[in-house]
């Protein structure tokens, strides 16, 4: 198997949704992998570039898991429920690279077809606004991830991409 570019990676507790997750993703020009941890073993055979390793731990540290075993030099934070819109792997990929910046997160909201609302619990300042979207579904440089130390475990099951995100706006 090619070396990937990118690495979709992703905590993952619902392989009858897999297949088409898959199907969602595998027309992308730009060489991916999907690398899935989690509790639940899938009844079917995964396609080569899509890896699946069994843990029962708390959803971000199966993400972290994921990043470890990530061969791509970008990361896709992802969810085994989402789905992308057509070329949004490869929309990404070229966004973060125009940036030419290891710093650079490319994020899903830029690319949906119709205006996204911001929801309290996804603006950097919650009550405010006005203030920034913090990115979900985020593509990152792989170097860039591990260097400030991956995501925290002390989160749960959502917000480790925030945290992450607000270690890259100190820098």
């Amino acid at each position: 198997m090619p070396t990937p570019v990118v690495s979709l990676i992703a905590p993952a507790a619902r392989p009858k949704l897999w297949p088409d997750f898959y199907e969602n993703v595998r027309k992308s020009k730009t060489l991916f992998e999907i690398i899935f941890v989690g509790p639940y073993k899938p009844k079917f055979r995964l396609p080569e570039n899509f890896i699946f390793k069994q843990s029962g731990v708390k959803p971000i540290q199966c993400q972290e898991a994921a990043s470890r075993l990530a061969r791509g030099e970008y990361l896709l934070s992802t969810g085994d429920d989402i789905r992308y819109s057509e070329g949004a792997v490869d929309k990404l990929y070229e966004a973060i690279c125009k940036e030419n910046n290891d710093l650079a997160i490319a994020s899903l909201f830029y690319y949906k077809r119709t205006k996204v609302e911001v929801l309290k619990d996804q603006r950097l300042v919650p009550d405010d606004p006005n203030s920034p979207g913090m990115p979900r579904g985020a593509m990152f440089k792989k170097s860039t991830w591990h260097a400030l130390g991956g995501l925290d475990s002390n989160f749960v099951a959502s917000h480790g991409e925030t945290d992450l995100t607000l270690r890259i706006f100190e820098k």
